[in-house]
């Protein structure tokens, strides 16, 4: 008998993954369908792509254009590019002939989908945000099952076939490798990160501040893989600028390995990040301390809901960023370091659950031949 052929895509590549380690141990071949690039215009390869070379998975590049939300000259291109999409889809489906399609949200997810749907394939969609999100919203109404991260989780129509699966975590995070932050251990470790993406407005105002807080804490800095060189460049020229005695004190990483982040969050003393889904859901199984400074533009205020999730536990707490200043960043440091954090009862059994079996159960229910 062939094994079983999954196709997987999605703006969220972190639950992808640890759906992908489940599969593989089960004998799936598997294709994924993602970016070329990180970022419209850039040049810098996705995180999906260099996670597919890295590993050598079977990676299909695909191109298509966001929904448009308003009526703009871009709405008649982003159209075009959501055909042009399609079309791509449904011959690459139709070569590979797979099993189930398993889509993890984002842009690709809709002509993925559709295409799948008119060949007959089941879909199964995966939502990892507190709010239901606009491109499950619409794949939902043809997906065969729809797995949720939260209950409950916002936004979601009555009438669709939903079950709640939780965040399936990555098995870096869950076992992660030996790795030792350098610089002066007796000082509290600050972890920064913008996720996987990065954040320039974080990376940039934090220039301004840093030199304040390594007399206090050990920093590691996740710039982020989309940023462009020369903002990565700016933030390392900068640290050659530090006094030696603090310099070491500051480790700067453009994207941190996913083998490490487990290790790297199980050190730090406070986290200071973005707050999208899977961070947060890290976040929470490892109980850190965090100060959230949410995507002001997030769609449907998402970061926003999945930061005051962590904030009902008594992790965390919310900076605008649109607010934020030296002040109010140093007083939150300053609050979270010494806040004694005992978990609550909501929070010893977390609402998600990190353990891919369940979205894999869910997926094993259209496989039966």
């Amino acid at each position: 008998m062939r094994p079983f052929k999954a196709v997987i895509s999605g703006g969220h590549l972190t639950p992808a993954i640890a759906l992908i380690e489940n599969l593989e141990k089960r004998g799936f071949s598997l294709f994924y369908f993602g970016r070329k690039f990180a970022m419209e215009g850039s040049q810098s390869a996705s995180f999906e792509r260099n996670y597919a070379r890295k590993y050598r998975l079977q990676f299909i590049e695909i191109d298509s254009g966001k929904f448009p939300r308003y009526f703009t000259w871009y709405y008649f291109l982003s159209l075009f590019k959501i055909f042009s999409g399609f079309c791509r889809c449904f011959l690459y489906l139709l070569k590979i002939r797979p099993d189930i399609i398993v889509s993890f949200g984002g842009f690709l997810s809709f002509p993925l989908s559709l295409a799948g749907k008119i060949l007959g394939i089941p879909v199964v969609i995966h939502e990892q945000t507190r709010v239901f999100g606009l491109s499950n919203r619409t794949i939902g109404k043809i997906a065969d099952k729809i797995c949720l991260s939260y209950n409950p989780t916002l936004k979601v129509p009555s009438h669709l076939k939903t079950t709640v699966t939780g965040i399936p975590l990555r098995r870096s995070i869950l076992t992660p490798v030996k790795y030792f932050v350098p610089g002066n251990k007796e000082k509290p470790l600050i972890y920064i990160t913008g996720g996987s993406q990065g954040s320039q407005s974080i990376n940039l105002f934090l220039l301004k501040v840093i030199p304040l807080f390594l007399k206090k804490y050990r920093i590691i800095h996740a710039v982020g893989q989309s940023q462009s060189e020369s903002v990565f460049q700016k933030i390392k020229s900068f640290k050659n600028t530090l006094p030696l005695n603090i310099k070491e004190d500051y480790t700067i990483e453009k994207s941190v390995e996913p083998d490490k982040v487990g290790s790297i969050l199980r050190q730090a003393d406070l986290v200071i990040s973005r707050s999208g889904a899977n961070t947060v859901a890290e976040l929470c199984f490892f109980r850190k301390k965090t100060i959230l400074i949410p995507l002001p533009w997030s769609a449907e205020s998402e970061q926003r809901e999945n930061g005051l999730f962590l904030v009902k536990t008594g992790l965390a707490k919310i900076l605008d960023q649109n607010k934020l200043t030296l002040s109010l960043l140093k007083e939150a440091i300053e609050e979270m370091m010494i806040l004694p954090y005992e978990p609550k009862k909501s929070d010893v059994k977390l609402i998600f659950d990190p353990r891919a079996e369940n979205l894999v159960s869910e997926i094993e229910t259209y496989l039966i031949r």
